[in-house]
């Protein structure tokens, strides 16, 4: 019996189990159960040769402890900077639309990205997509991400996954080597920490102006903007391991510990310093979920433990709701809304931008299967597929121009910062919000929006929809 690491491109890694006899079919199969997505493509080591999908993974030379690559498979990926969108097709062709300064304009690099790109990744102003043999091309904004002739030697082959600040990318090789470049400021420049990330880094997280990457032993190593939570130094001790996951608000990280205990650093008005809860956050810690500068941890109990900005983290009015039973928690940018086991919802933070839900108080108090938000408004999804909406009315409180066709049948929502778009069984989407935000369309595009929409995707001010075909629907502000 055979244990294969698999890892699936921008997702997590699984170890599968195989027969010496096993075809690489068989392999793809077993992949595609274990990470419960259809696999498109296997990325072998380069020392595997593999003429036949039905070799056995005996005849190609895979062994025990063997690292694989998985990409599965998308009829389409859409990726945004600020102002741009790019779509990687299911031929690995690359096609873009925007700003050109900020990524809508490929003319220079057609030839590179017409084939063999497996994923897109973006800064605020720059991409970067990863070819399947590893390599990287980068365009957009020169700063911000889009230049990176000074590391492209080391973006030559081998990376596995690439992760974002405002204005900058660190990528992880497949050997858990760190390259970084783009505004350094924003964490472009990993130079004074490299010595400790030229091997067994397994992922990077960011907050808009830092990385935190983390060890194959749970260390974790930080750099960028000091006080944005590139400075890990007063908390280097309790960082040296077993760090399993980190969360980041604007400015602050928050690592959870293989001992359920929370670890923070960052800003203090973002929740870099959480001294006041601290014996609460010493085990027992779930999951965490975040605000644009505050924390919100769930744990095993049920119970939820805030910090970070006052204004946004205040839940002393419903801290008795918040005692038990806590499902998971959502966000905008300046409130939060808990789901409770049995589908009633409890808000907090800002009154204005969601904190308050008291006149839809008896709609949310049972049956919400899922919640979602727009920077300042909340829209709760009920087991029977209605929709209700609160928070600032024109970004997305407000949904009774749409109210009637909101009642029924909504599976998911997708929102810019100041509108929604509900995707309906049908695959009908139903907009409301701002309208330079995407909150209406003309009606030529919303006659294409009446069936058929398989997935949306969104910049911070337009919207993109994936119908059947396989074409894409854009709207929104033209500029985004």
């Amino acid at each position: 019996m055979l244990h294969v690491n698999v890892v699936l491109i921008g997702g997590d890694t699984h170890t599968v189990k195989l027969d010496a006899n096993d075809t690489l079919v068989q392999l793809a199969e077993k992949s595609a159960a274990a990470t419960r997505r259809p696999i498109g493509t296997l990325i072998l080591p380069r020392a595997v040769r593999a003429d036949d999908p039905q070799m056995s993974v005996a005849e190609v030379g895979l062994h025990s402890g063997a690292w694989i690559q998985v990409v599965a498979t998308k009829p389409v990926q859409i990726c945004s900077t600020a102002y741009a969108f790019a779509a990687l097709k299911a031929s690995g062709a690359v096609i873009t639309w925007g700003l050109a300064g900020a990524g809508g304009d490929i003319s220079s690099l057609q030839q590179q990205l017409n084939s063999d790109v497996r994923s897109l990744h973006s800064t605020s102003l720059a991409f970067a997509a990863v070819k399947m043999d590893g390599a990287v091309i980068t365009w957009g904004c020169a700063w911000a991400g889009g230049e990176s002739t000074a590391v492209q030697d080391q973006l030559s082959a081998d990376v596995l996954s690439i992760c974002a600040t405002k204005h900058a990318f660190a990528a992880v090789t497949l050997k858990g080597a760190v390259v970084a470049w783009g505004d350094a400021d924003h964490g472009g420049d990993a130079t004074s920490v490299q010595d400790y990330m030229n091997a067994d880094v397994e992922r990077i997280y960011s907050t808009a102006r830092a990385f935190a990457a983390v060890k194959s032993i749970g260390a974790v190593v930080t750099w960028g903007h000091a006080v944005g939570g590139g400075d890990s130094e007063a908390v280097r001790k309790q960082l040296s391991a077993n760090v399993q996951a980190i969360h980041a608000t604007k400015l602050a990280f928050a690592a959870l510990k293989t001992d359920a205990a929370v670890i923070t650093w960052g800003d203090s008005h973002y929740g870099g310093n959480s001294k006041t809860c601290h014996e609460q956050l010493a085990e027992d810690v779930r999951c965490i979920h975040t605000s644009k500068a505050a924390f919100a941890a769930v744990k095993t109990t049920g119970a939820v433990v805030t910090w970070g900005h006052r204004l946004i983290s205040d839940c002393q009015d419903v801290q008795e709701q918040l005692a038990s039973d806590v499902a998971y928690v959502h966000s905008t940018m300046a409130a939060f809304a808990a789901v409770k086991t049995h589908g009633s919802v409890v808000t907090w933070g800002y009154p204005d931008a969601g904190g308050s839900s008291q006149h839809v108080k008896e709609q949310i108090s049972a049956n919400v299967k899922s919640i979602y938000s727009t920077q300042g408004a909340f829209a709760a999804v009920k087991e029977n597929g209605s929709v209700i909406t609160w928070g600032v009315p024109i970004w997305g409180g407000d949904s009774t121009a749409v109210k009637q066709q909101l009642v029924s049948n909504v599976e998911y929502i997708h929102s810019t910062k100041k509108a929604f778009a509900a995707v309906k069984t049908n695959g009908e989407v139903i907009t409301w919000g701002r309208l330079d935000s995407g909150g209406r369309c003309s009606r030529e595009v919303q006659q294409q929006l009446t069936a058929d929409v398989k997935s949306l995707y969104c910049t911070k001010e337009a919207f993109a929809a994936v119908k059947a075909t396989g074409s894409v629907v854009t709207w929104g502000d033209l500029n985004y």
